[in-house]
């Protein structure tokens, strides 16, 4: 073994409107803008999860066999900070 441990803190799926994945995106987006952070609440504890400012965005679209995934990926290491580039939305 490598040394390298995975903890998962969040394993949340969930069938939503259009309306309400948007409801749910904005209140973290207002959230990370205004606090920095935001704590999901579940059965098994809440998790605070605190941004910093230097993000890794990767966004991903793939369609196979008819199932269409959208993924938004957020990484950053502790400590580390910077921008490697910038994404527009239309």
């Amino acid at each position: 073994m490598n040394g390298k441990q995975k903890q998962v803190l969040i394993d949340y799926e969930s069938r939503l409107s259009r309306n309400e994945l948007a409801d749910f995106l904005e209140t973290i987006a207002s959230k990370i803008r205004e606090e920095g952070s935001f704590t999901f609440v579940q059965p098994t504890g809440d998790v605070r999860i605190d941004f910093p400012e230097g993000l890794k965005v990767e966004v991903e679209y793939e369609i196979e066999n008819g199932e269409h995934v959208f993924e938004i990926e957020i990484e950053w290491r502790e400590g580390a900070a910077g921008s490697t580039g910038k994404m527009e939305i239309l």
